[in-house]
């Protein structure tokens, strides 16, 4: 199984014969995710619709990411051992827009070298 997303965040399906065959439509969720059966179908809809892309599978939790409310969790050594194992990577500078503690913010600083 391969996901990809249409990026255009308006498409519901992904209609494409040629890349899809009898897969196509493809319905998408909400987010524009959908999941292909076939690496090679996968490869040749990215190729033929510049608005689709591979990506990993989809975490419900990351659409409703609130970096605020993370930052400012006590105790303080939580939200820095969360930083510090990498989970929140992709949120490293939403994070730093939001801290305020010295610590979360070196914390955020060390993660990035």
């Amino acid at each position: 199984m391969v996901w990809i997303r249409h990026e255009s965040g308006e498409q519901t399906v992904i209609k494409n014969g040629q890349a899809l065959g009898p897969e196509s439509p493809l319905e998408t969720d909400e987010a524009g995710y959908a999941e292909v059966e076939d690496e090679d179908r996968a490869a040749l809809l990215t190729t033929l619709d510049p608005n689709v892309v591979r990506t990993s599978e989809p975490d419900t939790d990351d659409d409703q990411f609130d970096a605020a409310v993370f930052v400012d969790r006590t105790p303080m050594d939580d939200v820095i051992a969360d930083i510090e194992s990498g989970d929140v990577d992709d949120h490293l500078e939403a994070l730093e827009d939001e801290a305020s503690r010295d610590g979360v913010l070196e914390a955020i600083a060390e993660r990035r070298e």
